[in-house]
């Protein structure tokens, strides 16, 4: 995996990328992740990231509220618990991408339906580098 890509799962670890309250809930599937990432080991494109950088403030109109990103999915799994940007606090919020970035984040970080997900990187026919 590519730097940027390993410091954006830093980024989303550390709480410095969110995801904002008007996204949905995580939908994947696993042969979805793992298709993505076959994806990224054959090279292969993934799509675009949208992210905003958010300043929250103290105006109580004007209240931003997120949700951090999951380390463990299950079915039943509702949005983690929504949060407040703080007054002059900046965060990253993803608008285009949840569910790739969410995916690789259970691949990196964290567990799928209680299991880790893996791939067996040898398991390819020799024509099929």
């Amino acid at each position: 995996m590519g730097d940027i890509l390993l410091k954006t799962m830093t980024d989303i670890r550390q709480g410095h990328i969110v995801l904002p309250d008007i996204q949905r809930s995580f939908i994947w599937n696993r042969e979805q992740i793992y298709g993505l990432y076959d994806s990224l080991f054959r090279g292969y494109p993934i799509g675009h990231f949208l992210f905003w950088k958010a300043i929250g403030t103290d105006d109580p109109e004007h209240v931003i509220l997120y949700h951090p990103f999951t380390e463990a999915y299950e079915p039943s799994l509702k949005l983690p618990k929504q949060d407040e940007l703080k007054a002059n606090e900046s965060k990253m919020f993803v608008l285009d991408g949840q569910q790739r970035l969410q995916s690789l984040y259970f691949g990196v970080e964290g567990v799928y339906e209680g299991r880790d997900l893996y791939l067996d990187i040898l398991s390819g026919l020799q024509e099929d580098e």
